[in-house]
């Protein structure tokens, strides 16, 4: 986090996908990444569920890792949601990310 050498509000949008880290500088990394976002900026965001932990598909094997709808909402304050979900889906990503997947999704504009 401390190598992202970048000014406060200088990007339009900002995009993670399964972008999991660990539980005790997710929240802070979060925060940082909204501070780079530009007022009215984009992010879009995938990552797994909690629920993931019941399948085979990838992903932490950590829940601290995994996220909920309600920690999306802690962690991206400021923000409004055009998409929040949860959803169960079908991957096929590669060797190791294939099958059956609970994601949580979200598409927000930062206020």
């Amino acid at each position: 986090m401390e190598d992202l050498n970048y000014s406060e509000n200088e990007f339009d949008a900002i995009v993670l996908i399964y972008a999991h880290v660990p539980a005790e500088i997710r929240k802070a990394f979060h925060y940082k990444l909204l501070s780079l976002l530009k007022p009215n900026g984009t992010i879009i965001f995938e990552a797994f569920g909690k629920e993931q932990l019941n399948y085979t598909s990838g992903g932490p094997k950590d829940i601290s890792m995994l996220f909920s709808e309600e920690e999306v909402r802690n962690e991206f304050p400021n923000v409004h949601f055009s998409l929040l979900e949860t959803i169960e889906t079908e991957l096929n990503e590669g060797k190791y990310h294939i099958g059956r997947a609970n994601v949580v999704r979200f598409i927000a504009t930062k206020e």
